[in-house]
């Protein structure tokens, strides 16, 4: 399904769509991907209006995350694969209260993309420190 897909997605295009696909699973998506993806210097958030439609539509079509999956494996060259995780991950953690199905699509994300358990936990704890702010 990659290989038809009429879009060539740049490093920066394949982290927003991993992105926008766990948005997809967030009923207050639009909102909470509007507000994130300002502090993402790295992606162009004026791509967000293409992407993020084109990829909860795929997400939405039987085997259509597996498709999505497939898709960021063959985008992310690996020297960008964490970058792009840690990117989702700080997107989740910015939610607060992660869904499991966010999680567990986090998880199957860093599994797509090569990372061992052990980054993808520090990657994850990173973006959960970030997250937090100091009490006064």
């Amino acid at each position: 399904m990659t290989d038809v897909l009429p879009i060539d997605l740049s490093p920066a295009d394949t982290a927003l769509a991993a992105i926008a696909l766990l948005a997809a699973l967030d009923k207050d998506a639009a909102a909470r991907l509007d507000d994130y993806l300002p502090r993402c210097p790295q992606i162009d958030a004026g791509r967000a209006d293409f992407i993020a439609p084109l990829i909860a539509d795929m997400a939405a079509a039987p085997d259509g995350v597996e498709a999505v999956l497939e898709l960021l494996a063959a985008h992310v060259p690996p020297q960008s694969a964490d970058t792009a995780y840690i990117l989702c991950a700080d997107y989740v953690a910015s939610c607060g209260a992660s869904s499991p199905e966010q999680l567990r699509l986090l998880a199957r994300l860093g599994e797509t993309l090569q990372l061992d358990r052990l980054t993808r936990a520090a990657l994850d704890r990173a973006a959960l420190a970030r997250s937090r702010h100091f009490e006064a």
